[in-house]
Formats: C-alpha cells, structure tokens, sequence
C-alpha cells in the first residue's frame, strides 16, 4: 500500500504527466514548476515556506561536497606526496546525513567510514549499470539505426513474439 499524496505532490505528479504529454515524453524540472505555478502559487510557496530549512540543507551539503570533498587541493599532497587528496571527506553518520571531515583532521574510522560509502556507491553503480545493460541489449536489435521510441520497440518485439 503506497503512501498516501500531499495536496502538493499531488499537483506535482498531475503537472509533470501534462508536462510529459504535451512535450513527447522528454521533461526539465523547470517544465513542470511551471504547469504548477499556474494555478497553484500559493500552494507551492506555502510548501516551500514548510520544507525552507530542508532545502537548505541541500544546498549547503551541495556546497561542502563541490567546495571541499571533490576539491583536490596540492597543499594537502604534502601530507601524501605523489597521492592528491581531497580537502575533505564525506562521513555517513545516518540514513542520508554525511558530516564533513577535512582531510588533515580526518581520523582512522572517518577514512574507514568514508571508503565503506565508496564501496556501497560501487555496488550501487554496478548493479544500475547491469540493470541498464540488460534493457539496452533488449533493445538494441530493435532500436539501433532506427528512430523508433521504447514504447515503438517494445510493441514489435511484442509482436514477434506473439507471431512465433
């Protein structure tokens, strides 16, 4: 059994199966604000005035991942010479909460936590990109070369099948 939908996500999955129809299946997030903001503005400012501090915690997580976790910086290489280092360290510290670490301050168990995300990212990626290969070589036969779309694809392959 689903959760059920807020006014807001209800709107939200209202506007983008429009933005879908009336675009041919291809969408920017920016589509679907808008369908929204149409009727809804008050709606989707009273839900953002509800959900403010979450989403700037994105955005600051955002900010200390691009400014110091995937920022390699050469005055740490000192501390590794010949082996470049970011200036910090996401650590896990629950189900999507990650502290920060800089390099230098970063202990054993930070670095030990740091390469255990790493590990469960790999696995994750892995299987995405099994999960991904499967479907493209299910299609390929069909698609490639062609214009078709996957619904178009997936309709005579059906059809084949059907007639063998």
């Amino acid at each position: 059994m689903s959760k059920p939908q807020s006014e807001f996500q209800r709107i939200m999955s209202e506007s983008a199966a429009k933005a879908f129809k009336e675009n041919n299946g291809r969408v920017m997030a920016e589509d679907v604000l808008s369908l929204m903001e149409g009727k809804n503005a008050e709606l989707i400012k009273s839900e953002m005035m509800k959900n403010w501090r979450q989403n700037a915690l994105l955005r600051v997580a955002r900010f200390l991942k691009k400014t110091y976790a995937d920022n390699y910086e050469d005055s740490l290489q000192l501390a590794l010479p010949g082996l470049p280092a970011p200036a910090a360290i996401a650590v896990k510290k629950g189900i999507g909460q990650y502290a920060y670490v800089l390099f230098n301050s970063a202990r054993w168990e930070d670095l030990k936590a740091s390469d255990n995300e790493r590990e469960d990212n790999i696995d994750y990626a892995v299987k995405s990109k099994e999960d991904w290969v499967e479907k493209m070589d299910y299609l390929q036969p069909t698609m490639e070369g062609t214009n078709l779309t996957v619904q178009e694809a997936v309709a005579i392959i059906d059809s084949k099948r059907k007639a063998a």
